[in-house]
This record gives structure tokens, sequence and C-alpha cells, in this order.
């Protein structure tokens, strides 16, 4: 699955929020968005917001007369707690009636989905209210994979997950990307979750896209990260911090990594 956004636009209230914002991503990376506005690109990409500009799945132009096949192929887990029914079965159920997705034997799938983020059968049958933040979270996550989506975008989904949770939604990530099928955006400011998890990066800025390329590559790269006033990853910092005082370490996206390198070297 590859996305591509061509000159997109947007304003609101008279101010131009996007400005000809342009970049192209596929399934083979995990990809981070970070910045100004990455939420709204989110909204954008779930084809739910109108915008000025082309983007195209797979080479199609979305259109009017096909937006709705479109939106089929997207889903976005956002930090926002917001559902619209009571149990989780039926926000599942709501979720698939929405979606129009058909299968032979749903109740089986949403087991399956609830399974895969690390949730008993019995989570089923709650209510919402009564679950957790970082529970509820999951349930959202489990309402996307429930679709079987071509594109997931996650929009700061981690910031209300338990250690442990975080963990196993990480972990669902890593594997999607082995499998490459899916085509994978986790947009947030975090700069330690992008460059453990991402391979490509697209930053934004004043509404554009000032920088599109490895996410290795851009924590790398000093002078930007300072001009634009970009945080370093915990590990790059160590590590150049490090290397100033002559120590010869790499860099690494793995603490475990990191740590090995430290006791050979030190």
């Amino acid at each position: 699955m590859e996305v591509k956004v061509e000159k997109l636009n947007y304003t609101y209230k008279g101010k131009k929020l996007l400005r000809d914002l342009s970049f192209s991503i596929s399934s083979k990376h995990i990809v981070g968005l970070t910045g100004k506005y990455k939420s709204l690109v989110c909204e954008i990409l779930d084809l739910t917001k109108p915008y000025q500009g082309e983007i195209f799945f797979d080479g199609e132009k979305i259109e009017k007369d096909n937006i709705r096949k479109f939106q089929q192929m997207v889903a976005l887990i956002s930090q926002e707690d917001l559902f619209f029914m009571d149990t989780v079965e039926e926000e599942m159920n709501f979720i698939v009636e929405n979606y129009q997705y058909t299968s032979r034997d749903l109740k089986k799938r949403m087991l399956d989905a609830l399974k895969l983020v690390g949730l008993a059968d019995s989570f089923l049958h709650r209510k919402l209210e009564t679950l957790s933040k970082s529970e509820r979270m999951l349930i959202k996550v489990a309402c996307a994979f429930l679709v079987n989506p071509k594109v997931i975008l996650f929009d700061e989904s981690f910031c209300y997950l338990s250690h442990n949770h975080k963990r196993v939604v990480l972990s669902l990530i890593q594997k999607m990307k082995e499998r490459k099928d899916k085509l994978i955006v986790i947009a947030s400011n975090d700069v330690n979750l992008l460059y453990a998890f991402t391979d490509l990066l697209v930053v934004l800025e004043n509404g554009e896209c000032i920088r599109e390329d490895k996410t290795s590559v851009v924590f790398r790269d000093f002078s930007f990260l300072e001009h634009h006033q970009i945080e370093l990853p915990d590990l790059i910092a160590f590590t150049r911090l490090a290397k100033e005082k002559g120590v010869r370490l790499s860099y690494h996206k793995d603490i475990l990594d990191l740590i090995k390198d430290v006791y050979k070297h030190v």
C-alpha cells in the first residue's frame, strides 16, 4: 500500500494551516509523523475532513465518487476518548456496520481482535465506562483491527497506555511491519518513540513538510534538529555526549544494543 499526498492545503477560519503539503509513504516502512498539525493530517488521511489538493491510494486518486471505498481502508486510532455505544460488543458491531465489513463468524473475529491486543474474552461484554483509559485505548486498537484496514493511523495513541499495554501494541506493530501488508503511521512528538519504532520520518513545520527521510538520518542531523528546535532522542543524546568525550560508541535504536556497546568500549 502506498499513499501519496500532493499539494495538500487546509484553511480554518481564514487561517491557512496546511500549505502545499506533499509526501509519499508506503507499507515498506513504519512511518513517523511529527510537528504541528500532525493530527489534522491524520484526519485528512482518514478521509473525514475536506481538503484541497490530491491524495492517491496505490496510484488511484481519491474523488467524490470513490471516497467511500477508500474510507473503508483506513482506521484512525486517536487519543480522543470517544465511543458511540455502551459495551465493547456493541461498539464493535457499530464499527463493523459503519465500515460495511462482512465476516462469516463475526463473534469469533471480535474475540480474535481482543486476543490480538492482549484482552480476555470477558471484555466483550464489559461496559466501556468501567474500563481504564489504557484498556479503552486497547479497545480502539482492537476495533481497528477488527475491520482489517490497509492503513492504520496512530495519532498520539500511546499516551494513555500503561507500560505493559504499550509494549503489546508496539509488538503488534512490529509484526505488521514484518508482514508488509499494512501501512502504519505513528503521529507523535515523542522523539524517543519515533526513533525507536519508525523507519521513515515526515517532519511538519508551519503547515509544510520540511523533511522526509529515514528516521535514523533525521535524528543524527544535529544542525537540522537544532535549527528547528527538535529534541534529541535519549539514546542519540547519550551517544553523542559519549563521542564528544572520546568514547567510541555507535548509534543504536535499542538500549540493550547500546549497553553492549558501552561494555565493549568503556
